[in-house]
């Protein structure tokens, strides 16, 4: 029940923080794109998994370090809990890190994995439904580094 809440909570928190910083996703809002990468999660581990919520909530709040004011500290004062900041923090890139060590390091929490894979995957479809190669390209590539050495 609780995690149930925190999601309600994670979710208005990143629409809230998005609208706030004026991020769209193309001509949509952005929390169009957080709830595509949620449903997105939500299908690559299924509706009965035992943590699934949690994904959900990290997937909602992915590109808040990136893209707001949000941090770290501000989700521990709202009773975030350590597992979902961490994954936070997991997958949002660092100034002048690679693509490649970004993946790598996203790939050491197995939260943070899950929610880039779903991540992707929904810039994947936006990117076909554009026609943009680079995108498309950039997204493939994701997918493919993400997936090696998954087992």
């Amino acid at each position: 029940m609780i995690e149930l809440e925190m999601l309600t909570k994670m979710r208005r928190l990143a629409k809230f923080a998005h609208n706030k910083a004026g991020q769209k996703y193309g001509n949509s809002p952005y929390d169009y794109h957080l709830q595509q990468v949620e449903i997105e999660v939500s299908e690559i581990l299924g509706y009965n998994h035992p943590y699934l919520v949690i994904h959900q909530i990290v997937a909602n709040g992915h590109d808040l370090f990136e893209d707001t004011d949000v941090d770290a500290e501000y989700l521990r004062h709202q009773g975030f809990s350590e597992i979902v900041i961490e994954a936070i923090e997991a997958i949002t890139k660092r100034n002048n890190e690679s693509r490649k060590d970004y993946i790598e390091r996203v790939k050491l929490n197995p939260i943070a994995r899950a929610v880039k894979i779903a991540d992707s995957l929904s810039n994947l479809t936006h990117s076909v439904r554009d026609g943009s190669i680079g995108r498309i390209k950039k997204y493939t590539s994701n997918l493919v580094m993400l997936h090696q050495n998954l087992l």
